[in-house]
């Protein structure tokens, strides 16, 4: 199964969230156990890069990090195509959130996982939280 990590998962995992921290922990150890393919988008590493520097202000270890956390994570592809389909989208609003859809979409993902709300109503994949993603999965880290 392929399944796409929203911003807000990687973000959670590199900076401890309080709120999802364990959440996005137990789910990457889980992709890097092979229980199934993690991917993302490139927007998706510099976002948590910005976050991350602002909390630990060291770029080299935000960078070194985020290596690591490449080993396990899939990068999809993404183009000028995937760009205007979320440009012309009505729903979500938010651009970031519209390119990480037509991102999944083209790399055609199984399930879509985030904290945003907003993103569950998405009708094109299945989308979870990682708490029910969590519950409602077999795997076990």
């Amino acid at each position: 199964m392929k399944v796409f990590l929203d911003v807000n998962v990687i973000v959670d995992y590199v900076t401890s969230g309080e709120r999802f921290g364990a959440e996005a922990a137990e789910i990457i150890t889980l992709a890097k156990h092979g229980e199934f393919e993690a991917v993302t988008d490139p927007n998706t590493f510099v976002i948590a890069f910005f976050r991350m520097n602002r909390l630990i202000k060291d770029p080299a270890r935000c960078k070194e990090i985020l290596i690591e956390v490449r080993k396990i994570i899939g990068c999809v592809d993404m183009n000028a195509k995937t760009l205007g389909l979320a440009l012309t989208r009505e729903k979500p609003k938010d651009l970031e959130d519209g390119v990480q859809i037509e991102a999944a979409l083209a790399c055609k993902a199984d399930m879509f996982l985030t904290n945003n709300k907003k993103l569950l109503k998405t009708k094109e994949f299945s989308v979870m939280t990682t708490e029910h993603f969590l519950k409602q999965t077999p795997y076990k880290s």
